[in-house]
């Protein structure tokens, strides 16, 4: 061989000897990663309601219960005065039962319900005013989802309408907020009573 092929196979060793000691030196000394708090994420803004501030509230005429935060004025038992003022569900075509309402900072949920046939028929379609929602699934009940906004009144309102039927009735859960602070939370209170809302099973 000549000088010149020394030089050439010499050169090619020693390059494929750099290149295998820079892959060892890669692959047994990696970086550590760098482990990120979950509570330090900037992704992670859904603020939840702290289980040990709950109530439960439990009817069992009516077969359902519901987490609400303890500190929330909750009635169950309406006078006729004010019965009148608060129907058993916003925009009623008929009868029915106003069974419980939930105030809170953020607005008020309340829990009706109605067997009388003209809502029973009505039930699962959007009313003149309402716009359908998809639907949302609470326990194991999926129910139909409407909105529209309450008008002509000192504080205007913008209204969620969760309406199923149940054992032959119409139940409707609505969600009532201040037009001015829709959309300005992640999850409100008012979203957590929703969601914790089931039927007890038979």
């Amino acid at each position: 061989m000549t000088r010149f092929g020394w030089i050439i196979t010499t050169a090619i060793i020693v390059l494929s000897a750099a290149v295998c000691l820079l892959v060892l030196l890669w692959t047994t000394h990696k970086p550590e990663a760098t482990i990120v708090p979950a509570s330090a994420t900037s992704t992670d803004s859904v603020q939840l309601l702290d289980p040990s501030t709950l109530a439960i509230y439990t009817s069992g005429t009516y077969g359902f219960t519901f987490f609400y935060p303890a500190t929330a004025a909750i009635t169950d038992q309406f006078s006729p005065s004010r019965g009148s003022q608060l129907l058993w569900r916003e925009n009623p075509i008929a009868t029915g039962t106003l069974i419980a309402q939930v105030s809170v900072a953020e607005g008020d949920v309340r829990i009706g319900e109605s067997q009388a046939s003209k809502e029973v028929a009505a039930c699962l379609k959007a009313g003149p005013a309402e716009k359908m929602l998809a639907n949302t699934t609470l326990g194991s009940t999926t129910w139909k989802t409407f909105s529209f906004d309450k008008l002509g009144t000192d504080v205007e309102q913008h209204v969620t309408s969760y309406r199923t039927m149940h054992e032959g009735s119409c139940y409707a859960l609505e969600a009532f907020e201040p037009r001015s602070t829709v959309g300005t939370t992640t999850q409100s209170a008012l979203d957590s009573i929703v969601q914790s809302f089931t039927f007890a099973k038979l």
